[in-house]
């Protein structure tokens, strides 16, 4: 067995670790069968860490909706007048 290989070497138990460190606890498969760290998901569906989300572009999982999820308020008049001034 080695000790260094390839994340798909790693998954599948004929290395120990990757070149960054990472072991087979450490990695999953995502929904298009690619193999990515578990710590990386995890920080990409948090609000904080994921900028498209923290700004509404993203869907709810499982929704039937397409696209962003978003939907800005139109301005007023008078806050238009008040931005332009600005």
């Amino acid at each position: 067995m080695k000790i260094v290989g390839s994340r798909a070497e790693v998954f599948h138990e004929k290395a120990l670790k990757t070149s960054g460190g990472l072991h087979k606890n450490n990695l999953i498969k995502n929904k298009h069968g690619y193999i990515v760290s578990k710590r990386k998901v995890n920080l990409s569906r948090r609000l904080k860490t994921n900028p498209l989300m923290s700004q509404g572009y993203l869907a709810k999982r499982k929704s039937k909706k397409f696209g962003p999820a978003k939907h800005k308020q139109k301005k007023t008049i008078i806050e238009k007048i008040y931005t332009f001034f600005d």
